[in-house]
């Protein structure tokens, strides 16, 4: 029998590839525990999917096969025609665990890494046009996840009102409208690896994003004359589309004063 390879320190060092690979697998996943030979690495995805699974074997520099199956019952769901990935890998194992696959805390290289969620919400999320054309995006998961996916949002000025609320027997995660946008483009700008269909999904989404912010960075003027009439950033960011941040350092850049502390607000024009 042809012994097949695999590299089994790719997680090892946290790459930015192999960030998003653990989240993918963290989301999509399975460690499978034996009672004899090495715990399987496992990755079962729908037949559409088939791509993602051939960048995952070659990411581990493996030779294992993947097989096909017929539309069946896996996990006691019914499960339309897929594709599977496995191999036997205790260091695999060992490292994904020791990250928190299942319990405990999640490694902080992991939770502080767009590169890490975007592998989660590609496993897990959705990607979206609500009816009113706003785009929207969602994660489902154990709360344990997604607290953390909300941490990582909030330090990004990114969370907006956002809270984890119960979805089925597990949680969800979701937004729309110019928030969405921003997270969006915060996981899948310039990804090296991503999920195809919803790479090509935000796609459109980091286009209209960019574009916002060239308008911001060429509207100083009026960015000046909103601000300065009382406008906050947040109504600032809602008004163009962006985060308070890129306001922020947008009037930086402009040489825009801040306003001091507790000065009264004038009668501001609409900034949304």
């Amino acid at each position: 029998m042809t012994k097949r390879l695999v590299n089994h320190k790719a997680f090892d060092i946290v790459t930015n590839d192999a960030a998003y690979w653990i989240g993918f697998l963290f989301a999509d996943g399975s460690v499978i525990q034996q009672q004899k030979g090495a715990p399987v690495i496992q990755l079962r995805l729908s037949e559409v999917d088939r791509g993602q699974l051939e960048k995952f074997r070659e990411f581990l520099g493996s030779t294992h096969a993947i097989t096909a199956s017929p539309p069946g019952n896996f996990g006691g769901y019914r499960s339309k025609a897929s594709v599977r990935f496995a191999l036997n890998s205790r260091e695999l194992a060992a490292r994904l665990l020791e990250m928190g696959r299942y319990k405990g805390p999640i490694a902080p290289e992991l939770a502080a890494s767009r590169h890490f969620w975007r592998g989660v919400v590609d496993g897990d999320g959705s990607i979206f046009i609500l009816k009113t054309g706003y785009s929207g995006i969602s994660l489902v998961g154990s709360q344990r996840l997604l607290d953390v996916f909300l941490e990582f949002l909030r330090e990004r000025n990114l969370s907006g009102r956002m809270t984890v609320t119960p979805h089925k027997s597990i949680y969800e995660l979701s937004t729309a409208g110019h928030l969405a946008e921003l997270i969006i483009d915060e996981l899948y700008r310039n990804a090296t690896t991503a999920l195809q269909r919803k790479a090509a999904a935000a796609a459109p989404i980091i286009q209209s994003v960019r574009a916002r912010r060239i308008q911001v960075a060429n509207d100083v003027d009026e960015l000046r004359r909103r601000y300065e009439a009382g406008a906050t950033l947040v109504e600032l960011g809602r008004h163009y589309g962006v985060s308070n941040v890129t306001i922020l350092y947008r009037m930086r850049k402009a040489g825009i004063p801040r306003r001091t502390p507790g000065r009264a607000r004038k009668s501001s024009p609409k900034a949304a």
